[in-house]
Parts: structure tokens; sequence; C-alpha cells
């Protein structure tokens, strides 16, 4: 590439003769040779150049100086004269106008000599460019390399000097060690000069003076070089040899040389002044000055070098003066300047710095002598060196000099202002001080100086004026100065400056109120922190930012991170410095105040009390805070709030009067003028209204109330009203409402109110406290509603709570949270009084939101740790629970009830039981025991609401307004335990406690509440009478009631329940008297009680209650009467209570089947319409939130209605409907866990974010499920925690099915997905049932028995009524089955039956010997048998016109899906089994049973002999991978409690060996292999193979189906863990164990056995057993089974096990094998009859 170079340099010197008179000979006429330097960046070069004619000088041949692209600075020296000028050469200039390079250049020197002032200098440079080899290197380094290499080779050569060309080196390196910054060239360069000065030192002895000076030339060279080095190093060994080196050069410079001895005794005292620096010895500055002073001396008046002299000579003297301060060295330093000054020219370019310097000796001298003139002299003179720099930099952005020229001439300003305070002089530092600032160049490192200095004026400048403009400018300069420290990193001072910024910002808020302003503090002292985390200062500061942060936004983690740093900051001071302590630990107390606010945890309490409580120790009377006032009444103050708290937690009353003992000294302390008066009578009367809250003692509430009344009364009388009066009066406002809690009297609430509206009137809109004065008025006018049961009033809190909260930044969580529990409250109220379901709703959202906004502060703390009472976490529980609880009793969902349960016991753990909420919080937790108890029944509920109702009662004083209330609620618990154990004792209880109620005064002044405690009475005669059937009880109970309507004569809207009340009494006084006049009184009066509220009022949603009542007395008036019209009327006003959701579903399935059972002979399409809402309902009966133990529990006792559904849809002629009927009815969890289990792969094609969320939702639902709770399991909870812990999870089960039904929704809202997990239409059924395949449901009820047909190559159910089949019958034939079989002993494993076999031996076969009626079970067995062939099977046989099937495998297929009691008798063996003649269902048919259709036809859909159930064709090596085709063989034949069974290895050992043939894996888990069958092992391997043998005991628990199981090593294998297993690829499972599908006779229509349960896990067939299987032959039908199953598979070309076959391999080891070897005897039914398939 092409470089430009200077190739020749010229200097011509022009003198005017004319300008000198006489003399015309140039004063350059003798020099011979002149020097040229040329700096272009960091290189900097020396050209020699020799006079060519005239006055001309020119550089020598074969120059070659590569250009860079950096502007040429050239200056021209001679040996006579010094520096003779100096040319700045731009890099612009070098070029043409084209950019292409001039050919040369001349530019005049400026600043010449004093001597040559009639001699105009001009330099010219010739140009041109030279190729150089391409490279990233700068050219100039590579012309440098190249001289190097050029020198270095030349030192080989014999011609030439040779200390010339280690001369030469030695400057070659040195200019690149300027661009390389590498030592390694600096040493070389050292290394070369050195050598060159060893040669000459060698031969200076015997050499002219020439070698002499050429020696002291070179020594000032290397003096140059160690002066890099010491640059570059800062090493003081090489300052020592610079100066060493100086000093040779000095003493080695000639005679004839003196007029280059003053340049290195400068240098030389440059290098003293270095070293003095670094080592403070004075001889080093005598002799640096001594130097100087002999240069100066040497040098004569006219040479141009004298001014620098003189200048350094004076700053050599100045720095002497900074160590000595002797007076004559700052007159001689000021003296040697000035004389530099006038010695120099105005355009000479250290002019300026000469100037600055002058000024800086004269600024020293007003510091040492003070004197004003001083100053002046000093700012004169800086002035004057910034104008010179100035008029050269004026018009640049940034400038290094003149930013450097304004600094100094600020600080001369501020140092006037400091003597003269005048402000002017003060503003003037600060403008030439921000004007330095700004055009300092960007990466100065003078920025960061400049900026400390201007903050500092700044803030003097404020702290003068105490203007907010000052204070604005502070800060700015202030933050302006903390960013640069930080993206500069410079500087360690920038923690002062970060908590300075702070203490700043904490001034402006003091103006502004701006949140931000404290936000901004924060984020300033917390980096203080950041930087200095030691100093109790900045922790201090930094806790004080947060914690007022804290009072503003009130955002929990603020005030945690202040009581840790103020932490801190106590324990980093010193012990002995009791002043800063009492400071830290003031403000420790203050933090750990204000979080216990907010939350109260005991061991942050007695800190802040011991703190406190120090810090008033540590404080005397005398002592003054930041505003010079007394410090220890606010140290008191916060050492009473301290012991508040304590109280709050320990409810030490001494605490509290000690703390009001305290408040009341801080009060005698300040005067009336004190400002701070106001604040400390504020918390007297805080401790005096926690006083009250405790005692509910009037006389303290009214001392409060007096107290802010005066408060109030003197400000208002001020001329001048204090900004806090709107305060003081909203604080009377709240004890009069505190008042009004203790006596409920109007006026109290009334003055209470006016007293709120007045504060805020009071309040500026734009007051922060605006927001909360209005949720407090809001919490008053809920107050008077309260009383007056009129909404107007609740109405005008809504809007106030909304405006409030229109008011309130997002950011206020704790300001938000409170509106959103008055707001909560509030709407909890009105939906009380209209009863408008969206009151309730809002009511429980905003409560919901209340308690999610001081979530973080409930996430950070500990169990222990109870919310502050008053709008606090505890509040906001109790009104979210009552609301729950209300909706619950609304809607019935039952989620309601438990999560309102979970949230009372939280709430009633952290009050305290001196409380004055204790007792309602015990009485609304009550409240929701009872609630749940009515749709659960659980009796623990009750008896947990009556001892939580005594409670309540117990600490409630009996003048309190709420007592006759609690006595009620206490009647009302007591009451329903009464009418549950049916005890006199229980009734009388619940009679003694409403007459107290009713003899109290409250209740004789208001007729309302005598109302409610007379008809709370009637309920419990009522009540009583249902049990005693006395007539004078029911007599009573009406007599109350007729009592107790009238009193309502002004609440008419409050009739409702007194006379449905009523109504039902007279109705059951119509049992009684069976008097139909009692039964129409009591039609007439619920219809009134209907006709109090029309059909659209907001309260009609009572009406349900009414409705029951009413339909059944109008159901009983036409049984009685015959009456059609009250039969139709009965009808009407059920239909319209099953649709209302504020029943249990279980209530609603009651009056449903009334319904049907009401209109089934005369309106079918309402009866059918009523068995449906029965089918559907049972699904939420038995829904998804509960267990499935609780599932099970809940449908055992109406699992019939579905058989009674299904009966009367056939008997109507509708078997469709039947079907599907039955098919939604029965086996609910099964399809609900094959629900949870359904693929979501075509749903993710749409919308993967749904189907994820069901993926999500699946598993945890199942899990849940599957869980067995203390309840269920029987254990006692006996700790609250474990209480609350089972409503967690309760909680957490039920929001997890919440959330599933809602997202079942969303997928049923998609196209094509509406029917998505719903049972399809019965037609769609028959195109899946497979050729020759028959599916047989048959439904068994006490009104009728019914076969459903569904056979291949029909469109429709065939029905066919089973006339000879009764619901008794049936159950008499499994009765005594049941009961023969037991008697048997065939219930376990290991039974012989009998049967003698050819081999003797054979009595050592497996298990027991049980000891049995010999002959009973095989005869009652044969004979239900042959009665099932009679009346069920062969009908059915002949419908389908069946025939015997002349093959050893029949090639018709049925499928068996019984109901009832025949769910546990043997259809498939049905057959006449007692004569020559005998025939049997397995003469025409392979026969398998199915729990419901749906179980099968889904798994009909997705059957193929290829590849497991569900495994998607192309992802076939993949399932391979994750589940091997094969049998994975389980045995245990000694299980421990169980009889050894034997033959389990033979079995076992079988199977594997015939699978194992056909190639096809095992594995084994026990038997005579390693590896034992432990319940872990098991469940873990089913999911590994496709195919399961479980050969073992196995047992059915009627007690817990789910905890029937197979008997292993460990333990049982129980169902719940197979259901759990979820296997994905399963196909097939053998049980070769007993009661494997005996199923439980309280759950026939759920399936509950362990065959379904194999089936609900995955499996597609299962073979089992309904009673224990013989040991001895266990083995043979297993080995026959997988025999023909293996050629079954084969032959339909499958190379391993298809489970498809199962049901037919079965069918063969039993017809082909053990039939064929033990015949039909009685005796072998036992053995081959049992066995069972299940599934495809």
């Amino acid at each position: 590439m092409f470089q430009h170079q200077i190739a020749k340099i010229s200097v011509e010197a022009i003198y005017d003769k004319s300008a000198n008179g006489e003399n015309n000979h140039s004063p350059l006429a003798d020099v011979t040779s002149l020097k040229v330097y040329i700096r272009q960046g960091k290189d900097e070069r020396r050209v020699s150049l020799e006079r060519e004619l005239g006055d001309r000088w020119i550089s020598p041949e074969g120059l070659s100086m590569a250009l860079d692209r950096s502007d040429l600075e050239i200056v021209a020296f001679s040996r006579s004269y010094g520096e003779l000028g100096f040319v700045t050469i731009a890099r612009d200039q070098l070029l043409n106008g084209d950019d292409s390079l001039a050919e040369s250049i001349t530019k005049q020197f400026a600043g010449t000599a004093t001597a040559l002032e009639s001699t105009a200098l001009w330099v010219t440079l010739d140009l041109d460019k030279t190729l150089f080899p391409s490279s990233q290197a700068s050219p100039v380094l590579l012309e440098i390399d190249r001289a190097i290499e050029q020198e270095q080779k030349a030192l080989s050569c014999p011609t030439g000097s040779v200390e010339d060309r280690y001369t030469n080196l030695g400057t070659l390196f040195s200019r690149r060690f300027t661009y390389t910054k590498d030592l390694s060239d600096l040493r070389q360069a050292i290394f070369s000069i050195e050598t060159s000065i060893d040669m000459a030192m060698e031969a200076s002895d015997n050499t002219p003076d020439g070698k002499s000076s050429c020696l002291a030339e070179r020594l000032s060279k290397l003096a140059d070089f160690l002066t890099q080095c010491f640059e570059a190093t800062g090493d003081p060994l090489d300052l020592d040899e610079l100066i060493e080196v100086l000093g040779k050069a000095v003493a080695r410079t000639p005679t004839t040389e003196l007029d280059r001895l003053p340049a290195r005794l400068n240098n030389l005292s440059n290098a003293l002044q270095n070293r003095f620096d670094l080592s403070q010895d004075i001889e080093d500055i005598h002799e640096a000055v001594s130097n100087l002073s002999a240069a100066v001396e040497s040098t004569p008046e006219t040479h141009g070098n004298l001014p620098t002299l003189l200048s350094n000579l004076g700053s050599a003297l100045l720095r002497r003066f900074d160590s000595l301060k002797d007076l004559h060295d700052l007159q001689e330093a000021i003296a040697n300047h000035l004389r530099a000054i006038d010695l120099s020219k105005h355009d000479h370019p250290e002019r300026r710095y000469w100037l600055s310097k002058v000024g800086l000796a004269y600024q020293r001298r007003f510091e040492h002598l003070h004197e004003l003139s001083d100053i002046e002299e000093s700012i004169k003179f800086k002035k004057l060196a910034m104008d010179v720099v100035e008029e050269l930099d004026g018009h640049l952005q940034y400038s290094k000099d003149l930013s450097a020229a304004l600094q100094s001439v600020a600080y001369g300003y501020y140092l006037s202002f400091k003597t003269t305070q005048k402000l002017g002089d003060l503003e003037d530092a600060i403008s030439f001080q921000q004007r330095s600032f700004d055009i300092t160049p960007p990466g100065s490192d003078k920025t960061l100086p400049r900026l400390k200095n201007l903050s500092s004026f700044c803030d003097r400048c404020f702290l003068t004026t105490r203007s907010k403009e000052h204070l604005s400018k502070a800060l700015a300069i202030q933050q302006t100065l903390i960013d640069h420290i930080k993206r500069t990193k410079t500087d360690a001072s920038l923690p002062e400056h970060l908590d300075t910024l702070g203490n700043w910002l904490h001034h402006r808020f003091q103006y502004s109120q701006d949140v931000s302003d404290i936000e901004q503090a924060v984020l300033s002292h917390r980096d203080a922190v950041g930087l200095a985390p030691a100093s109790p200062e900045y922790l201090s500061s930094l806790a004080r930012s947060l914690r007022l942060q804290f009072d503003l936004t009130q955002n929990l983690k603020h005030i945690e991170e202040a009581v840790a740093l103020a932490r801190k900051a106590n324990s980093l001071t010193a012990e002995s410095e009791a002043s800063a302590r009492a400071r830290r630990l003031h403000e420790l107390a203050r933090c750990l105040n204000s979080r216990n606010e907010v939350f109260v945890d005991l061991e942050g309490v007695e800190e802040a009390v011991l703190a406190s409580q120090l810090s008033v120790d540590l404080t005397s009377k005398d002592d003054k805070d930041g505003n010079g006032r007394a410090a220890l009444p606010m140290r008191l103050v916060v050492a009473g709030i301290a012991l508040q708290h304590r109280y709050q937690r320990t409810r030490l009353i001494s605490d509290l009067y000690k703390a009001t003992s305290m408040h009341e000294e801080a009060a005698s302390l300040v005067s009336d003028t004190d400002p701070r008066q106001p604040f400390i009578l504020n918390a007297l009367c805080a401790a005096l209204q926690r006083q009250y809250d405790t005692k509910q003692d009037l006389e303290v509430i009214e001392r409060v109330i007096t107290t802010r009344e005066k408060m109030v009364t003197t400000e208002e009388s001020k001329r001048g009203r204090s900004d806090d009066l709107s305060s003081w009066i909203a604080g009377l406002a709240n004890a009069l409402h505190q008042k009004f809690q203790r006596t409920g009297r109007s006026p109290d609430i009334d003055e209470a109110i006016a007293t709120h509206r007045k504060a805020i009137a009071f309040t500026s809109p734009t007051d922060p406290q605006l927001r909360k004065r209005l949720t407090n008025l809001a919490t008053s006018l809920k107050s008077r509603a309260d009383m007056t049961r009129k909404t107007e009033d609740l109405d005008e809190a809504v809007g106030h709570l909304e405006n409030a909260r229109k008011l309130t930044p997002e950011s206020h969580r704790l300001e938000r949270s409170a509106q959103y529990l008055a707001l909560g409250v509030v709407h909890q109220a009105r939906f009380q009084r209209a009863n408008d379901p969206i009151d309730i709703l809002f009511s429980i959202e905003y409560l919901k939101e209340s308690i999610e906004l001081i979530s973080p502060a409930i996430e950070s703390s500990s169990g222990a740790v109870a919310l502050h009472q008053n709008g606090g976490l505890s509040s906001r529980l109790h009104n979210l629970g009552i609301s729950l609880r209300l909706r619950f009793e609304r809607h019935g969902d039952l989620s309601d009830i438990q999560e309102a349960i979970n949230a009372q016991q939280k709430v009633a753990r952290m009050t305290p039981s001196d409380h004055a909420d204790y007792p309602i919080r015990l009485t609304s937790l009550g409240n929701s025991f009872l609630s749940r108890y009515a749709r659960t029944k659980d009796r623990s509920d009750l008896e947990e609401a009556i001892e939580l109702q005594k409670r309540a009662v117990s600490v409630t004083p009996i003048e309190h307004p709420q007592h006759p209330a609690r006595l009620m609620n206490l009647s009302l618990a007591l009451r329903t335990r009464a009418e549950l154990t049916r005890q006199m004792p229980d009734f009388d209880q619940a009679i003694t406690v409403l007459e107290t109620a009713r003899n109290l005064e409250s209740a004789g002044n208001d007729p309302a509440l005598l109302s409610d405690i007379l008809d709370s009475l009637g309920n419990v005669f009522h009540a009583k009478y249902r049990v005693s059937k006395c007539l004078d009880d029911i007599q009573e109970a009406i007599s109350l009631r007729r009592k107790a309507i009238p009193l309502l004569s002004n609440h008419p809207t409050s009739l409702l329940e007194p006379l449905n009340n009523l109504g039902t009494s007279l109705h059951y006084l119509y049992y009684h008297t069976k008097e139909i006049e009692h039964l129409e009184e009591s039609i007439a009066t619920l219809q009134r009680a209907l006709d109090t509220l029309p059909a659209d009022s907001p309260q009609a949603d009572l009406r349900f209650s009414v409705l029951i009542n009413l339909s059944n007395a109008q159901e009983k008036h036409y049984y009685h009467s015959k009456d059609t019209r009250s039969r139709r009327q009965a009808a009407s006003n059920m239909q319209m209570v099953v649709i209302h959701r504020g029943l249990s579903p279980w209530s609603r399935i009651q009056i449903s089947k009334r319904l049907a059972h009401l209109t089934r002979g005369f309106d079918q399409g309402i009866c059918l319409y009523a068995y449906k809402v029965c089918i559907k309902l049972m699904a939420e009966v038995g829904g998804l939130e509960q267990t499935i133990q609780r599932r099970h529990s809940a449908l055992a006792s109406i699992s019939d209605i579905t058989l009674e559904a299904a009966a009367a849809a056939v008997e109507f002629g509708v078997p469709q409907v039947a079907l599907e009927w039955l098919e939604q009815g029965r086996c609910l969890v099964w399809t609900q866990l094959n629900s949870l289990r359904t693929p979501v792969d075509s749903i993710r094609s749409i919308d993967p974010s749904l189907a994820d969320r069901l993926a999500q939702l699946s598993p945890l639902l199942e899990r849940m499920g599957s869980r067995r709770t203390d309840l269920e399991t029987g254990q006692t909870l006996d700790s609250p925690e474990r209480k609350i812990l089972l409503q967690e999870d309760v909680v957490s089960h039920l929001n997890l099915a919440q959330d599933w039904e809602e997202a079942l929704a969303d997928v049923r809202a998609l196209d094509g997905f509406e029917d998505f997990l719903k049972i399809p239409p019965v037609e769609e059924w028959f195109s899946l049932i497979p050729p020759s395949s028959a599916i047989i449901v048959i439904n068994v009820h006490e009104t009728r028995c019914d076969a459903l047909i569904l056979s291949s190559g029909t469109r429709w159910p065939q029905h066919l009524e089973l006339p000879q089949v009764s619901h008794a019958m049936v159950e008499d034939w499994r009765a005594k089955l049941q009961r023969s079989l037991v008697a048997e002993g065939v219930r376990l494993r290991g039974y012989d039956g009998g049967i003698a076999d050819d081999d003797e031996s054979a009595d050592t076969g497996r298990g027991i010997r049980p000891r049995r009626r010999v002959g009973g079970s095989t005869n009652m067995l044969e004979y239900v048998l042959k009665q099932l062939w009679i009346r069920v099977v062969l009908p059915i046989v002949e419908k389908l016109s069946l025939k015997i099937s002349k093959d050893k495998i029949p090639g018709q297929r049925v499928w068996w899906c019984p109901t009832g009691s025949l769910s546990f008798l043997p259809l498939h063996a049905a057959g006449n089994y007692g004569s020559s003649d005998s025939v049997s269902m397995c003469d025409y048919a392979v026969s398998s049973y199915i729990p419901t259709l749906s179980s099968l036809l889904e798994r009909l859909k997705a059957k193929t002999s290829l590849t497991p159930p569900s495994m998607p064709a192309g992802s076939r090596k993949e399932t391979l991978d994750m589940c091997r085709r094969g049998v994975l063989l389980i045995s245990e034949h000694d299980a421990p409690g169980f009889a050894p069974i034997p033959g389990v290895k033979a079995e076992i050992n079988a199977i594997r060996a015939r699978v194992g043939q056909r190639g096809l894996p095992t594995s084994t888990l026990g038997g005579d292999t390693n590896i034992v069958a432990t319940v872990e092992a098991g469940i873990s391997s089913l999911n590994k193979y496709t195919c399961v043998h479980l050969a073992c005991h196995a047992t059915q628990d009627v007690n817990e189906p789910l905890k029937s199981g197979f008997h292993l090593h460990d333990g049982p294998l129980d169902l719940s863990m197979v259901v759990q297993a979820n296997l994905t690829f399963a196909d097939l499972a053998f049980l070769s164990a007993c009661q494997t599908s005996a199923g439980d006779e309280q759950l026939s229509e759920e399936a509950v056995h362990l065959a379904a349960g194999m089936l609900a896990a995955g499996y597609r067939g299962v073979v089992g057993t309904r009673w224990s299987i013989q040991d001895r032959y266990a083995s043979e039908i297993a080995e026959s089974f997988y025999d023909h199953l293996l050629i079954r598979s084969s032959t339909a070309g499958v190379s391993d096990i298809d489970g498809k076959y199962a049901a037919e391999a079965l069918h063969h080891a039993i017809s082909q094998g053990i039939r064929q070897k033990l015949g039909d005897t009685p005796q072998s039914l036992l053995v081959w009859v049992p066995y069972v398939h299940f599934g495809l």
C-alpha cells in the first residue's frame, strides 16, 4: 500500500533589515545548524538541519518520516537562542482539495524568541508517498522497525561508528516504545544508549572536547529514556538512576557547550523535584532550587528558554514554600513568575501557563496571609491566563487547557467568597466551575475533581440561600458527579457523595412531599452502602430512607431491609460513642416500630423495646436532635410505641400502662408552641385507644375523645392553622366510631360520620391522607347500616371507597389492600341486606385482592408472625371466610366452605384471646363449621361449631351489643346437635341459651332482635317436637312464631323467614293432628311468605327454602285429599327448586327423585326430566374435588337412582335413554379417571396452551384424588396445625377440580370439540361392535328387570324384558352364594376344593385347608347357575338366536354389563349342569365382562395387533424403547400373614418357559429368582412390559375398596397404587389370585375390584377371579391359557402376545382344558367358574 511521508525539511529565516536600523546582520548569521523537533501523535523525532545558502537550513539526504493521521507539531531550536518558534500543521492541510497529497507545504513559525523579533522563520515540508507492505501495524511503526533492522545490520559492518549505531538504536527503540508501550523496547533503548556511553567513557580521557560533548549528549539522551521508564513504572530506583545520569551529563558538559548546561540543570531539577514528591527529603528540593537558579543565571536575557527557566524556578520555590512555609520562597516564586511573563511574547505558547502559575502563587500567599488583595491578584492573573487560552480554544467544544483555566478562576472566586461572604463571588465560582466542567474533554482525569468542586460550591450556595432553585442545582450536580464516578470507576469517595445525595434528596422531599425523592434517596444510600458496607453512618442513612419510603408506600420489603440495616449500623458503632449509639438505637427502634405497625413477631418487638429503652437511657434532657430541639421527648415516644407493639403480641397490660406513662412524660417535656406536641399527643391517644380495645372501658375512650377534641379546638383557634388539622379531626372521628362500637348508640355513630365528613372537607384533594379518610368514612357508614338495616349508607360507602381506590397509586400495596378490605366488607353487608349475588362475588374478589396485596409480608414471615389486627391479615381472612360462607349458603359450592374454614382457622389462631375481635372471629368460624356440617353431616364439624360458639359467648361482656346474637348462634349449634342425637337435654340446653338472650335488656329495647330470638326459640321447639312427638312442643313453637311476626311490622322485608318457619310448624302440627285445616293454614302461610317478595327481588333466592316447604305441604295435601291441583302445584314448585344451585347436589337429587315419583303417573316428560337431573347431579356428588374414597362413600347411598331412572326410561319406551343414563350414572370414578388420562394430541394441534393446561392438571387431580386423608383413615386431628394442613389440601384439591372444569369448558368451546369427554349418542356405538358380537346390559331394579342388547349389524338397542327375574330374587341368589362360599372357605387362595386327583401325592397341594361345610357351596353354586340360565341368560340366547358351537371355540362373542347384585353373579357360566343334557352359556359364546359400555368401546376404537394401545403407529420404535413386548411375572408364595402357596413357583416357571420359547422377553419378580417381589419393584416394573402375570394372594377390602390389593413380599400392592400407575402401553393382565373381580356389594355400580382397577390403569384386557382359586389347578389353567394365546396370536400373524385373544384363550383353557379333565361335577364348578375375563 502507499504511505505518505516527509522527504525533506527546510527552515528559512527572513530578516527585516529596515526594522533594525544600522544593524544589517541577521541574528542567525552565525548559526550553522538547527534542530527541529517533529511530533505527530505518540511519535517524536529530532532532525538536524545544516545551513545550505544564506539563512536556510535543510535536512540531510535520505530523510524518510512516515505520516499517520495526526496533526504535526514542529519546534525549532538553536544552541544560541534556545527555542526559536513553533508551528502546528493540521492533517487536512497536508492534502489538496481533491484529497491528494500536496507536494509541499510552507508555514511560518509563531512565538519566536525575543532576539528574533525582526526575523520571520518559515518551515517547508516536501512530501511524497512510498510503497509499504500491507499490514495492520501503524505506518510509523513499520518505518521504525525497518530503521531498527537497518541499524542492527549496520552494527556488523566494519564501516561507520559503532557508538553512533547504538545511539541511533536507542533512539529508535525509544520511539518504538511510544507506540507499543512495551517496556522491553524501552529497556532495549536504555541498553543501547548505555552501550554507546560505555564505549565513549573508555575513550573519554584521551579525547578532545568534541568527544566529551558527545558523551554529555548521550548521557542526556539516556536521562530522557530513564525519565520515560520512571513515568511508566514509578519505580524510585529508576528515578535515582535518572538523577545520577543527569548529574553526570551536567558534569560532562564541556566548557565549549555551556549554552546546553541550563537545559540539563533544568532536567536535573525536575528529577529532583519528582524524588522530593516521593521522599519528602528537603535536600532534594534545595538542590532542585539551586540547580534552577544556576540555570537562570547562566542563561542570557535574550535567550528563548529564559522565561521557561524562570517559571520553573518559581514553581520549585513554591513547592519548597509548601514544605517549609518560608515566606521568602513565596515572594521569590512570585517575582520569578512575573519576570517570566515580562520576558515572554504575547503569542508564546507557554505564556498562559506562566500567567496561571503566578495566579497560583498569589493564591498561596492569600492562603498564608489572608490578604484580600492577594486573592484579587490571583483571580486577575488566572483570568488573564484564561483569556489567552480562550483566544486559542474558545471555538472548541472541549478544551483541556481552557477547562483548567476556568477551574482555577472558579476556585479563586470561591476562596474570595469564603472571606467576603459575598453571594456574587460564590455565584461566579459556580458559573466558572460549571463552564470548566462543561468543556472538560470526555475521559479526562480532571472531570471528577471539577465535578466535586462544582458540587461543593452548589451545596454551599443552597446552605447560604435555602433556595429551591439552588437545591435543585446542587442535586443535579451531585447526581452528575456520582454518575461520572460510577461510569469511570476512578474515585474511592463515591460512598460519601452517594450519602450526600441521599441527604439532599431528604431536603427536597421536605419541600415536595414527592415519593420519588425518597425513592432516589434510597437508591443513593444503597449505592453508598454497597461501596462501604461497614460504615455505620451510611447504613443508618439507608435505613432512614427505607423507613421513610415504607411510611409512604407501605411496601413491606422496604421496612424489612431498613430494620436489618439499622441493626448492622448499631452493631458497628463503638460503645464508647454514646451520642452516636443513642442516635443509631433510636433509628433502629423507629424502623422496628414501623415494621411492627404491619406485622408483629415477638422477637422483633422485644428488640424494638430494648433498642428504644437503651436510646432513652443514653439520652439526657439536655441532648439535642438535628434541629436543635430536645431529643428526649421523641425518643420517649418511640419507646412507648415499641411497648404498645409488645403488648399487642404478649397482651401484658403492664406494657400498655408503661407506654402510656412514657407518652405522658414526653407530652410534659414539650411546650404548647413546640411543633412536635400534636404528634406526641397523637401517640398518647393511640396508646389509650389500645387500652380501650383491651378493656372496653368507656372512660378511656372518653379521655381519648376529650384529648382529640382539645387538639382540634386549639388548632382551629389559631390564626395560621396547621396542615395537620385534618389529621387531628380524622383521629377524633375514629375515636367516636370506636365509642359507637362499644355503646351501639345512634348519636355516637352519627357524630363519627359527621366528623369524618369534616376531616375530608379540611383535607386537600392532593393530600395522600384523603384516601384513608374516605375509607374510614365508608367504614363508619357501614357500621351505621348494620344498625339501621338501610342500604343507602352502604351505597354511599361503596362510592367513597371507589373514589379512594382511584386516588391510590398502584405501588401503595398496603393502602390499596385496606381499601379492598373495606370494599369487601361493605359488599358483604349489602349482600346480606339485598341478597344480590353480584355483591357477594365482589366481596370475595375484593377480599382476596386485599390479601394478595399483603402477600409479600406473609411469605417473608415465619409461622409465628401475626399481622397487625387493624387492617392486617387476620381481619382480611376473617371477612373472606364470612363472604365465602355466605356464598356457599347461597350456591352450595363445597369449595367455598372449605376455603372459608381454612381462612378462619388461621384467624382464630393469630387473634389474642383478650382482643376485642376475638369473640366475633370465634363466632364466624363456628358458623362456617355448622354450615359445612349441614352439607357433609360430619359430626366433628358440629362439635367444633358448638365449642367455638361457647367460647365466643364466654368472652363477650353481657352488656355488649353482640351478646344476644352470639347466644343465638350457640343455640343454633346446640339445636343442630340435638336433632342429631335426639336427646332431650340437648334441646333443653338450646332453649336455656335463648331464654337468656330473650331476657337481656338489649333484646327488650330492639323489637327486631326480640323477633329473631322468639323465632329461634320456635325453631328449637319445632326440632324438639320432631323427636318427642309431644303436641305441647309443636304448639309452643307455633305460639312463639306468632309472637315474633308482629314485631317486624317496621321491617316487612324481614318477614320471609319467620313466615316460612310458621308455615313449616303448622305442617308438622298437621302430621300430629291429621286435621287438614292445619295443613291448609300451613300452605296459606307459606304462600304469604312467598308473596312478601316479588319474583324479581334481589332476595328472590331466599324463596327456594319456602318453595321446598310449600311443595312438601302441597304434596301432602294431594295425598290427603287427592286434589290433583295440589299435585300439580307441588310438582311445579319442585321443578323450580331442583334448578337452584344454592341447594346441595344431594338435596337436589332427593327433591328430583320425589318429583319423579310424584309425576310418574301423570307426566312422563317431567318424570324423565327429574331423573335426568338426578343423573347429572350424581357426578357432582362424586365430584373430582373429592378423594376417590370419599367419592365412593358419597355414591354408595344414591347409586340405585341410576337403575331406577333406567327402569323408568325403559318403561316409557326410550331404551336408548336408559343406556345413556346407565353410562352416565355408573362407574363414575373409573370414568373420571379415564377422562383425566384421555390424550390431548388433537387439542394440541389447535390450541397448544390449552392442551398443556389439561396435561398439567390431569396428573395433579389424579394424585390428589388418590390420596387418603386422616379423616378417611380414622386418624384423629390432634392439633390445629393438622386441621389447617388438611383444609389446605382440601382447598388445593377443590381449586384443581375447578381449574379442570374451566379448561374442559374451554375445550368444548372449540369448533369440533363440543362433545369432548362426553358419552357419545347410542347410535354411534353400533359401528364399533365387532361382527358376531353382542353387548348385553342387564338392569335390575325393584320396579322391573330388563336386558338391553347391542349387537353388530343393528342400529338400535334391542329391549328384552325379564319378567321371571326380580331385584329381590337376584339379591337372594347373591347373598346365598356368598354365604355358601364363605362357609366353604374359598375366599383365600389355597383352597383345594376337595376334588380327588389321580396323583395321590396331591394332598401336599397349595395353601391351607380351611374348615368348611362340604358340599354346601357346590350345591348352591349349581343352583344359582341354573337359575341364572333359566331366568336371565336363556331368554337372551333365544333373543339373539345363538346356536351351540360345534367348534372348540365358539365364534360368537358376548360382553356382559350387569347392574346391581347381578354384577356379583357368574353370568358367563350360567347353565344347567345337573342333567345328562347339560347346557351352559359356554356352549354358545365366548364371554367377557365390562364395567361400562364406554370402557369397551374406547378399546375397540384403539384395538390393533401390532402396537400397544394408544401407541402411535409412527412412533413404534420410540414406544418399544419405553415399553417392551413380553410378560412381567410377579409371584409371592409366602406373603406375610397368609398361608404359603407353593404352586406359584411352578406356575411362573412354566409360563416363563412357554413365553421364552417364542422368543419373547420376560422379567420375573419373586419365584426362583433372586429378585424379591416388593411393592416398589412391582409398581415400577408394570410400565415396562405390555403384559403382567400376578400369582399371589389377593384380598378385597369391603370397607376401603381402594385398599384391596395383591400381597407381595413387603406388603400389599393395593388398588390405589395400580390406578395411579397410568400404564399407557399395557395390554393384558392375568391375575392368578383370589377375589380379583369380587367387587363391593355397597358399590355395585362402581365396579370397585382389582380387575376393573387394572382396566382403569390402562390394560386392554384382564383375567381375574370372582372368588378363591384352587392352587393345584391354577398353574394348569394358566399354562393352558398362555399356550392357546401364543398360538392364536401367531396364527393371526402377530409375533408376540396380542391381548385381544385373551378371552378366547381363557375359554379354551376352561372348556378344552380343566373341564375336559374334571367334568361338570358340582365340585369342578368351584375350580373354573371363578375365572372371568374383563375388557377387549
